[in-house]
């Protein structure tokens, strides 16, 4: 038997060898997907895939859209630091509707792994039809881990899809793209303003889930883009929609000036001491999350009239002045606030959103308060900017690979936070020698020789990965745009300018055609009937659905407007 696919369990930060194929636990393929919510940990940066990282959880499943036929399934599992207990793997066959743990078992292996000791173990399966299940189930008051998984099969094997609606991630060509995609960003975005408007909840939320918390930072985007339609669509409705869920958002601020991570749905003022103790033993208080958050609060305080203004004024100067100003370090950078106890070293997003709040409420109430604070983070970011186009990326407490490192440019989930607070400053910063710095930043991050736009070559926009990454690539245009704007007065190459110009029309036709920006989770709709995960769960293609459409809409409203995300 030979092998047909290999995956590797984990996060998709944490690097998979060639010939491996990452599966994090959100969701990635319509061919096959975890049905549950799991975590990953990561151990040893030097060891080979599948063996850097693993999944965890109490149970799972994996499902595989594997046509009928005989296989060999190969499990790894390896964990250098802890003992596990032991837990079963149960293969079976299922169906698009069947539960999750309810399949008809095909056979059932008692696991039992040793610290440092790598196992393998061979199932094999006669696969007759359906779909096929790995149900990882722990027990003893155990869980399970995997780190990886191998398909093996006499022949060749053509995958199926495991839902009819999920969409597949085969791009188009750029040839498809050029002659049936249409640039029409002023139709895109009143799609999705009217999108999100009928994607709000009853009690005032409009973002994504994770791990039944519904996050702030998922709301920031599509209010943004709410805005941007108000601006210029004149559209009232965009604008109280946006209003009311600003007003709820400043209603859970703290004290302290620190918001939650997550929506709480209970204003601060009706809350106790010890309901406030409560809150602020059992959440996150990161910089990271809150400050793209605070960041369309900034915007808002453009729009909103007296006495809603100043209001918002007061909760921005609070949070930056009271809270942010606390984790701010000598390098300019900025910890991740409070993560269950305060965190200890400097993280790119944290700093990259809070130099993008800091700029933004310097532009909308006309003040230079932060304006210094703002360019000392910003030229942190773009300092040992690779001339391959990776950026130094500054990692968040503990992950992977436990020490600062030159970033993927495709780990876009992060990245592209760092990219739209130089954006941000290239628009609004007043020093040129700073923004020289930034320009050419931006110059190595899409020209490089592992910069963004070698994807472009063949294909009309990046890979599709998982829904994380895909949601934030939404955001990509925005960055050619700002190397047609100012690579004139920056010393960009009339040969870049022009490869700029047709790589912005070719991604502005595919980002402004819904059946392609689908793929992104753009507008994506939940699938009808009793299907067997969470919808709008990371498990699902619509799991980013919110923020890949705020962050398309930007996109857009910049296409009609270039400079409206960041002045009026």
């Amino acid at each position: 038997m030979k092998e047909i696919i290999r995956f590797d369990f984990g996060n998709s930060t944490v690097r998979a060898d060639e010939g491996f194929l990452k599966i994090e636990r959100l969701y990635k393929s319509c061919h096959f997907m975890w049905m549950t919510e799991l975590k990953n940990k990561w151990r040893r940066e030097e060891e080979p895939s599948p063996y850097r990282d693993f999944v965890f959880g109490e149970k799972s499943e994996f499902r595989m859209a594997l046509p009928a036929g005989e296989y060999l399934l190969r499990l790894h599992f390896y964990d250098p630091d802890e003992r596990h207990a032991p837990f079963t793997v149960r293969v079976c066959s299922v169906t698009p509707e069947t539960a999750v743990f309810e399949g008809a078992p095909c056979s059932e292996t008692e696991i039992d792994v040793l610290q440092g000791k790598k196992l393998a173990v061979d199932i094999p399966l006669y696969h007759r039809e359906g779909q096929v299940a790995v149900d990882l189930i722990g027990r003893e008051g155990g869980g399970f881990f995997i780190g990886g998984l191998d398909i093996l099969s006499e022949g060749d094997v053509t995958f199926g899809k495991l839902f009819d609606e999920a969409p597949e991630e085969v791009l188009p060509t750029r040839a498809q793209v050029m002659a049936h995609g249409v640039f029409d960003p002023e139709r895109a975005l009143s799609m999705c303003c009217e999108w999100l408007m009928a994607h709000r909840t009853a009690d005032g939320f409009l973002g994504d889930y994770e791990m039944n918390k519904r996050l702030w930072y998922t709301s920031s985007y599509p209010l943004r883009t709410l805005l941007a339609g108000y601006e210029l669509f004149g559209r009232e409705e965009y604008y109280d929609a946006a209003k009311a869920i600003f007003d709820r958002f400043i209603g859970e601020q703290l004290p302290e000036g620190s918001f939650t991570q997550a929506y709480r749905g209970t204003p601060t003022a009706t809350l106790t001491e010890e309901e406030l103790d409560k809150v602020r033993r059992g959440n996150w208080m990161n910089l990271a999350d809150i400050g793209s958050m605070v960041a369309a609060l900034c915007v808002m305080c453009r729009y909103a009239g007296e006495p809603e203004k100043t209001s918002y004024i007061t909760a921005v100067r609070r949070y930056l002045d009271d809270w942010a100003m606390r984790y701010r370090r000598e390098n300019g950078g900025f910890d991740n606030g409070w993560v269950h106890g305060p965190a200890k070293k400097v993280y790119s997003v944290s700093t990259a959103t809070t130099a993008l709040s800091m700029l933004l409420i310097g532009e909308a109430i006309a003040t230079d308060r932060y304006e210094r604070t703002a360019a000392d983070a910003v030229s942190l970011l773009s300092d040992r900017w690779g001339e391959n186009g990776e950026n130094w990326n500054y990692i968040f407490d503990g992950t992977y690979p436990g020490h600062d490192h030159y970033q993927n440019v495709l780990e876009f989930g992060d990245g592209f936070y760092t990219m739209e607070a130089i954006s941000a400053a290239l628009a609004l910063s007043k020093d040129e020698t700073l923004r020289k710095k930034l320009f050419e930043a931006l110059r190595r991050y899409l020209f490089g020789s592992a910069g963004i736009l070698r994807f472009l070559a063949d294909a009309p926009w990046w890979p599709i990965q998982d829904v994380w990454n895909n949601s934030k690539s939404a955001g990509n245009p925005i960055l050619l745009c700002d190397f047609l704007k100012y690579g004139g007065a920056l010393g960009a190459s009339e040969q870049e300018m022009e490869t700029c110009r047709s790589l912005y029309e070719l991604c502005g036709r595919f980002l402004c055609t819904p059946e392609y920006a689908e793929k992104l989770g753009v507008m994506a709709e939940d699938p009808k009937g009793n299907l067997p995960f969470r919808l709008h769960s990371i498990q699902s293609w619509t799991g980013c659905a919110a923020a890949a459409t705020g962050f398309a809409g930007l996109a857009y409203a910049n296409m009609i407007k270039p400079g409206i995300l960041y002045r009026r």
